[in-house]
């Protein structure tokens, strides 16, 4: 991870990470618990992030209670992680099978999760 000198864009191997921040989202589907254990945040979304500093370390996901949990991004080659921490955000918000899942950046790789079961329907008051 290198950051381009005096323009303050932060790059993952040779593709940027900033450009304008609209509170950039992504989703996924959890699929047989294939994301137990972390999360990949999609390339796509790393070109349209503001990051004002690298995207590692420790960040928040707050959860549709408003509740925060703390988790740990890694970057494993080009691809960068949410890990340690998800397993309990993934536990404590009951998380299933065929769960969609919406993450809006609120800044810094902190995210705001919005949580759909199977059928479509928010799940709240978690």
């Amino acid at each position: 991870m290198d950051t381009d000198q005096g323009k303050n864009i932060v790059l993952l191997g040779d593709k940027p990470l900033a450009a304008e921040f609209h509170r950039q989202s992504f989703f996924k589907v959890l699929l047989c618990d294939a994301n137990f254990e972390q999360v990949r945040i999609p390339s796509g979304f790393l070109l349209h992030a503001q990051v004002t500093e690298e995207p590692f370390g420790v960040r928040t996901l707050t959860g549709p209670s408003g509740h925060k949990w703390k988790v740990k991004l890694s970057i494993e080659g080009k691809n960068i992680y949410i890990k340690d921490g998800w397993q309990r955000f993934y536990r404590e918000n009951s998380l299933k099978d065929y769960d969609f899942l919406v993450f809006r950046q609120c800044g810094n790789f902190n995210f705001d999760v919005q949580i759909f079961d199977k059928r479509g329907v928010e799940k709240t008051n978690r």
